[in-house]
């Protein structure tokens, strides 16, 4: 895989940034999840991903979002 370029690294960079700045003003859960997905496939260039929480008790995996950009795929659990 080639080294990406300055310009990549600080656009990565300023993704993550902005991830923050939600983290602190977003009150919506399911859109600040959303946000937190679509960033970490962006920043890592992968083809989909999920997201699962921990329930309250902290027994369980809970499934959130899935998403798959080349099979068109969006499901909210």
């Amino acid at each position: 895989m080639p080294q990406p370029s300055s310009r990549d690294l600080i656009e990565r960079l300023e993704k993550l940034n902005s991830i923050g700045v939600s983290l602190s003003a977003e009150t919506n859960i399911t859109l600040l999840l959303e946000l937190i997905l679509h960033t970490a496939t962006t920043i890592t260039r992968v083809e989909g991903g999920t997201l699962y929480t921990v329930t309250p008790d902290k027994n369980v995996l809970q499934f959130e979002i899935i998403t798959n950009k080349n099979l068109q795929i969006y499901n909210r659990g």
